[in-house]
């Protein structure tokens, strides 16, 4: 993989499982970082006001990564996994 690879998911999306985009970022290797949000939606909220809206455009305008993946969103309840 010659370019770095944002991955951004729902966490609780039914239509695409957590579990799969985990995955593809194990394939990816080490130049891939995964931005969990803690929603239910399909769709990304690219122009939002949460924590994933710097990192998204920091990757879109320059090719820049977060340090790690990072989840964003709201606090997990005592019976939310952590993905």
């Amino acid at each position: 993989m010659a370019a770095p690879m944002l991955l951004v998911e729902s966490r609780y999306d039914n239509a695409t499982p957590a579990v799969w985009s985990r995955e593809v970022k194990r394939q990816l290797g080490p130049k891939a970082r995964l931005i969990i949000l803690r929603d239910w939606t399909h769709g990304m909220k690219v122009f939002g006001k949460g924590c994933e809206t710097k990192m998204i455009n920091d990757y879109l305008n320059g090719l820049r990564l977060p340090e790690s993946d990072i989840q964003c969103g709201s606090t997990p309840s005592a019976t939310d996994s952590t993905p």
